[in-house]
């Protein structure tokens, strides 16, 4: 069996699917390698993935690493980082390297933050409830 293994953002509109639409999730993007879904984790992205935003023009590089997790391909680009102004008033965005492993083997370096689905575009519209 051959199975594709090209690289791809898969996007999100809002209504394909309920459960994140629900929370106001729309546009966001979920990396894809063929059949495989990838997560960003704080471990390996700066201590925090909610502030990362993966623009549409973004490239994607799958890199092969036999060091993490017994032998993984992670998904590493530029990405979008979000962070407090100077002022605590602000943000400032920063470009960042980011690294994305396959879902299946997130959570294995001890206790950290993960992200499946990543904005596409810098957005600070929200409601606090």
């Amino acid at each position: 069996m051959t199975l594709p293994q090209g690289r791809r953002a898969q996007h999100n509109e809002g209504n394909q699917s309920p459960a994140v639409a629900e929370e106001g999730h729309r546009s966001h993007h979920a990396i894809e390698r063929g059949p495989i879904v990838y997560t960003i984790e704080s471990v390996d992205n700066g201590g925090d993935v909610f502030n990362v935003v993966l623009p549409d023009a973004a490239v994607l590089t799958a890199q092969q690493r036999p060091d993490l997790l017994g032998g993984v391909t992670v998904i590493t680009g530029k990405a979008l980082g979000l962070y407090p102004g100077d002022d605590g008033r602000t943000v400032v965005t920063k470009e960042q390297e980011f690294v994305a492993v396959p879902y299946n083997v997130w959570s294995n370096r001890g206790e950290d933050r993960m992200a499946v689905w990543l904005p596409r575009k810098v957005s600070l519209d929200f409601t606090v409830p």
